[in-house]
């Protein structure tokens, strides 16, 4: 069953060649927070309310973790982590940057301006 999100809408180009698609944005932001958590050295997203860890969050609650600025067909979007110990950060971050553009290009044909990344934690265990 999917989930109904109400937000902002993305609306394709209007040169698009079939049909006028529209996004919420909350599912831009969870392609972005999907593909950041899939990375390797990432433990988990930093929620962007009162700095509280987000853990074991249904998809929903991800997006809110991604923040998005969207402005004529095109994104910027800021993703806060938490890192796993032991990792080199810019590696990281590097990895998450190419997997949230790579993932938001192909799913939406948005274009992607930046991908900011933050390391806002560190898990120790």
């Amino acid at each position: 069953m999917p989930v109904e999100l109400n937000n902002s809408i993305y609306k394709s180009p209007e040169d698009a060649k079939i049909a006028e698609v529209k996004m919420a944005n909350d599912v831009i932001a969870m392609i972005a927070a999907i593909a950041a958590e899939e990375v390797e050295g990432v433990d988990s997203l930093w929620g962007n309310t009162g700095h509280e860890l987000i853990e074991k969050l249904s998809k929903k609650n991800l997006a809110k973790c991604i923040i998005l600025n969207i402005k004529d067909g095109t994104v910027r979007i800021r993703v806060r982590i938490v890192i796993k110990y032991g990792y080199v950060a810019p590696e990281v971050c590097a990895e998450v940057q190419e997997r949230v553009k790579t993932s938001i290009t192909n799913m939406t044909g948005m274009n992607v301006q930046a991908v900011d990344v933050s390391v806002c934690g560190m898990e120790l265990s």
